[in-house]
C-alpha cells in the first residue's frame, strides 16, 4: 500500500491535518524499497462548496496574486519531497527555484522532515536553459564531500527543481565554470533527468497542493507515482476519520519514477470542519 501524507482542512481556520494517497506499489517501488512513503501534516484550508463558491473555482488560490509558486526538492526519509515558495515575479523564474533551494530548508520544512543534501555555503553562479536543457553553475561548494548518497541527493535536488518548468527535461551540471565527468560515482557526461534517480522517487510524489495553501473545491491533486498498473486512489475524510469523498486515479508507468497524474476531487457539499485528504 502507498501512502503520501499532505495536509488540508475544511474550514476557514487554519488547522492541523494529514492526507493519504493510497494504492499498490509497483514492481519497481517494491525493488527499490518504497512500497510505503509518506509526507508530513500540513496546515491548509478547504471551505466547503456553497453559492459562492462554485465547483469551477480555481482548485488552488496561492500563493497570493503578487507572487509567483515554485517548488523546491528536499529529502524526506531519503526521498525526494516538495516544497512550495512564493517569489516576487521575475522572468528569471529558473534562477529565482535555484535561489530558493540553495536557501535550504525553513522551520516549517524541518518540522515536516525534510532536510538538504546541498551544502551549505553553495552558491549559484549561473543558469541558462536551450534546448530542453538546463545548464546549471554552481561553486565548489556543491561538489564538497565524498558520501555517494549525499551526491546523489543533491544532484536529484538540482535536478527536480529545474525540471518543473515545461522548458526543462534535463539537467547538465558545472562546478565552478567546469564540466565534470563524474560526481561521487554519478556520471554527469550526459544531462541527468528525474528518472536518473529511480532509488530517491517515491512511490508517490504529491506536488499539488502544497502544504499550507487554502485551496477550494475541487481541489486539484497533481504529481507523480509509481504504482501497481498505474492505479491508485484519493480518499478525502472527516474529523472523525469517516470517508466523505474517494477519487480513483491513474498514473501511467512511463519512465523509471512511473508517471504524472493530474486530476480534481470534489469537497462534498454541505460537509463543514476538518478534513484529511
Amino acid at each position: 500500500m502507498v501512502r503520501s501524507r499532505h495536509g488540508l482542512a475544511a474550514t476557514a481556520v487554519a488547522i492541523l491535518a494529514v492526507a493519504a494517497l493510497t494504492g499498490c506499489a509497483s514492481s519497481a517501488s517494491r525493488s527499490r524499497g518504497a512500497a510505503t512513503t509518506s509526507t508530513s501534516a500540513a496546515t491548509t484550508t478547504v471551505p466547503p462548496p456553497s453559492s459562492t463558491t462554485p465547483s469551477s473555482t480555481p482548485a488552488t488560490t496561492s500563493p497570493p496574486a503578487a507572487t509567483t509558486d515554485v517548488r523546491v526538492y528536499f529529502l524526506r526519509g531519503g526521498r525526494i519531497d516538495v516544497a512550495h515558495r512564493a517569489v516576487a515575479p521575475t522572468p528569471r523564474i529558473a534562477t529565482a527555484a535555484m535561489t530558493q533551494l540553495l536557501s535550504g530548508t525553513t522551520p516549517a520544512d524541518t518540522s515536516a522532515g525534510m532536510v538538504t543534501a546541498v551544502p551549505a555555503g553553495t552558491r549559484l553562479l549561473g543558469v541558462s536553459v536551450a534546448g530542453g536543457t538546463a545548464t546549471v553553475d554552481l561553486s565548489a561548494s556543491f561538489a564538497s564531500g565524498a558520501d555517494p548518497a549525499s551526491i546523489s541527493g543533491r544532484l536529484a535536488q538540482v535536478t527536480y527543481t529545474l525540471t518543473q518548468f515545461p522548458t526543462v527535461s534535463r539537467v547538465a551540471f558545472r562546478v565552478g565554470g567546469q564540466a565534470l565527468s563524474t560526481l561521487g560515482g554519478v556520471s554527469l557526461a550526459q544531462p541527468l533527468s528525474r528518472p536518473t534517480f529511480p532509488e530517491l522517487a517515491p512511490a508517490a510524489l504529491l506536488e499539488f497542493p502544497g502544504r499550507g495553501w487554502t485551496v477550494h473545491s475541487p481541489i486539484r491533486l497533481a504529481g507523480t507515482a509509481a504504482v501497481f498498473e498505474g492505479q491508485f486512489s484519493a480518499e478525502l475524510t472527516d474529523g472523525a476519520g469517516r470517508v466523505i469523498a474517494t477519487r480513483a486515479m491513474y498514473a501511467p508507468l512511463t519512465t523509471a519514477i512511473g508517471g504524472p497524474f493530474d486530476t480534481e476531487l470534489a469537497y462534498p457539499a454541505g460537509v463543514s470542519g476538518p478534513a484529511v485528504l
